[in-house]
């Protein structure tokens, strides 16, 4: 598999990607998250 990256300089923009490719879930998937912590999150970051 071929990987590549892209400078992208807007928090907004990097932020949007990261967002729409699911970056967070695929993460919490990959290093595993219990349901406290991620209880925590969502009443944090809501």
């Amino acid at each position: 598999m071929k990987y590549s990256s892209k400078s992208l300089d807007h928090p907004g923009i990097v932020a949007g990607v990261c967002k729409e490719i699911e970056l967070a879930a695929e993460i919490d998937r990959i290093v595993g998250i219990d349901k406290k912590t991620h209880y925590f999150l969502l009443i944090a970051y809501s």
